[in-house]
């Protein structure tokens, strides 16, 4: 649902990740989403580690995902999907 709310651009998704008991990494993905729409750089980043250790796959992802643009260059998310 969280996701739905994210692409449709709705401010709900952050409620909706915030009332979920699971963590799983893509929960941790979604938070980095939406910590780099508000340009919160520390939580972004803090959030990706959180779902990397989770799954390690999730590097392949956040490595080009649009969403993290912003810091393709920065060399702390480089670090972190390195």
């Amino acid at each position: 649902m969280a996701l739905a709310q994210l692409l449709a651009g709705s401010s709900d998704a952050q409620e909706t990740l915030d009332n979920i008991e699971s963590e799983t990494a893509y929960y941790y993905y979604l938070q980095a989403i939406l910590a780099a729409r508000a340009s919160e750089e520390a939580k972004t980043f803090e959030y990706l580690q959180e779902a990397i250790g989770i799954d390690a796959s999730i590097k392949d992802y956040a490595k080009n995902d649009m969403e993290f643009r912003e810091y393709f260059e920065n060399a702390t998310f480089k670090g972190i999907v390195n």
